[in-house]
């Protein structure tokens, strides 16, 4: 059998390593593949495509379509004017005072504020009028009139008031309520002035039925109480005189609540707005009376705290009636005007 075998020539060569035995050997091994039972599945029948004639023919009833710009893409319909629009879905200054009637008193800070009006000039009342019936008791002579009860209630009473003014404003900035608001009335001059209107009608009436139920509530502290001879207790909660009084300081303190409500419109903060009203009511007339030259005493007289006197009172105030009219107007207006050109030009 050595005849078979190939001569070689030489040494034979050396054996590969065992690594590389390893490795040929697996290369020559078949590949075994694991077949696994596949379940045949029999194959579903497509449908047959009906016949169609090309083009469809539309029917009778449909027109075909026309070949129209590439313009009339965006033709959505009518450009509608405000003539055209119906009635019921226009809006109007009317529907605009309603909708913030309506924001007004669903808020619950609004009950509070007129409730808490309502209790804190009853009991002043009651209390201004039993230290008159103390001061009748300790002193020989003097007259009380039961109306007394209601002047010395009018800033108290501006300012429970005028943080509801400067909160009907500034919560719907804190809200962004306001942008709802300014989408719905793109003019947006008519949301303030709206506002305007339902706080100065929900002021006079609160003032009003706040100071008249104020000498009501006080009349019952001094009725019955034994005069000396020298003093005299007026009743004139019934008069006209009286019920003029009180219109007229409900209408200073109307000028009171749009100075507020411009304030709350300017500075769009709760607390930046009822701190200015404060400043104005309370702290500059403090402020100016300290200074004791005699132009500051004079212009001490135009403060909006002082001016509205001479609305009401007849005891010699220090303006007359139209001038205490005109200067508790122009601090109303004035701020208010300002608001409502911001209200155009600024971002909501």
């Amino acid at each position: 059998m050595s005849e078979y075998l190939p001569r070689r020539n030489g040494p034979l060569p050396e054996a590969p390593p065992p690594a590389m035995q390893m490795q040929y050997a697996t290369a020559q091994m078949p590949a075994v593949t694991m077949q696994m039972p596949v379940q045949q599945m029999a194959p579903m029948p497509m449908p047959m495509p009906m016949p169609m004639p090309y083009p469809m023919p539309l029917p009778a009833s449909i027109p075909p379509p026309v070949q129209t710009d590439q313009t009339d893409m965006y033709d959505v319909g009518p450009d509608l004017g405000a003539s055209e629009i119906p009635a019921r879905h226009r809006v109007t200054f009317a529907r605009i005072c309603r909708s913030e009637w309506v924001k007004l008193f669903t808020l619950s800070s609004t009950w509070w504020v007129l409730g808490i009006t309502v209790a804190a000039t009853f009991g002043l009342g009651a209390i201004i009028m039993s230290s008159k019936r103390l001061q009748i008791l300790d002193t020989t002579s003097g007259t009380a009139y039961a109306s007394g009860a209601a002047a010395d209630l009018g800033q108290i009473l501006q300012l429970i008031l005028g943080v509801l003014a400067v909160l009907f404003i500034t919560n719907e900035y804190s809200s962004g309520q306001i942008r709802s608001s300014l989408t719905a009335v793109p003019k947006r001059w008519p949301v303030l002035v709206a506002k305007t209107v339902i706080i100065s009608v929900v002021g006079f009436i609160t003032s009003f039925v706040a100071y008249y139920g104020a000498i009501l509530v006080g009349w019952l502290m001094v009725k019955g109480t034994k005069l000396p001879l020298g003093w005299k207790l007026i009743d004139d909660r019934f008069t006209g005189a009286t019920a003029k009084t009180i219109a007229l300081m409900s209408l200073s303190t109307v000028f009171v609540l749009i100075f507020a409500l411009a304030a709350g419109a300017l500075l769009r903060n709760t607390a930046a707005g009822i701190s200015t009203l404060v400043g104005v009511l309370f702290l500059l007339p403090v402020l100016l009376n300290a200074l004791q030259w005699d132009w500051v005493l004079t212009a001490q007289h135009y403060l909006l705290s002082f001016a509205q006197i001479g609305i009401y009172s007849t005891a010699s105030p220090p303006l007359s009636f139209v001038t205490s009219l005109w200067v508790s107007a122009v601090w109303a207006f004035a701020p208010l005007v300002v608001a409502l050109f911001l209200l155009q030009a600024r971002d909501a």
